[in-house]
């Protein structure tokens, strides 16, 4: 074998090594069921929230809004404060990020791709909260740091629609491992019935 692709499989094995040990130190070996009616639990919060606060994107996170960016960059009380809105400047990217972020929550909240879908809604969460300070209450700093703990958790796994694909693919390729042995001891396909 050579030797990148040792490399490529060693750090393949050192990685998911590394993701075990942690979900070992972190969580239990149980059901992660109360984890994931949580996710399903803020992603359809964060979707009726948001859902209802479309008709007013542009006056509660607008430039022209409550909240004008020149005046929120006046404030350098915090210099860790960052949001994906202080990069906008085409009502269309409001638009778009408002829609891609609300898809986000629905498939949150259903369980679809849950392994990246719950980081992009932790990054849309702290730049709604960002970018107008005066809206931020106590719930959306609870979301956040609700939305960290399941960005680390181990969720998806069950009550889900990647638990559903999973379970597809494992009787998908049930299925096709004996119509392999079969071509490989006959020589040809099994006939179907």
């Amino acid at each position: 074998m050579s030797r990148p692709v040792t490399f490529v499989r060693f750090g393949r094995e050192t990685v998911a090594a590394v993701g075990q040990a942690w979900s070992q130190l972190w969580f239990q070996s149980r059901p992660t069921s109360p984890l994931e009616i949580t996710r399903a639990g803020v992603g359809a919060a964060l979707l009726v929230n948001y859902g209802l606060a479309t008709p007013y994107l542009f006056l509660f996170w607008g430039d022209e809004g409550w909240m004008p960016r020149s005046l929120l960059f006046d404030d350098t009380t915090n210099p860790w404060a960052r949001s994906v809105f202080f990069y906008f400047t085409a009502p269309w990217q409001w638009i778009a990020f408002h829609v891609l972020f609300l898809l986000c929550c629905a498939a949150l909240m259903l369980g679809w791709r849950t392994s990246w879908v719950k980081w992009l809604v932790l990054v849309g969460q702290i730049s709604y909260a960002y970018r107008d300070p005066i809206l931020v209450n106590g719930v959306d700093k609870i979301l956040i740091s609700l939305l960290f703990i399941l960005c680390l958790a181990p969720i998806g796994r069950a009550m889900s629609l990647d638990r559903v694909r999973a379970v597809r693919a494992a009787k998908r390729s049930n299925l096709e491992e004996p119509r392999r042995h079969a071509t490989a001891v006959l020589g040809r396909a099994p006939a179907r019935c």
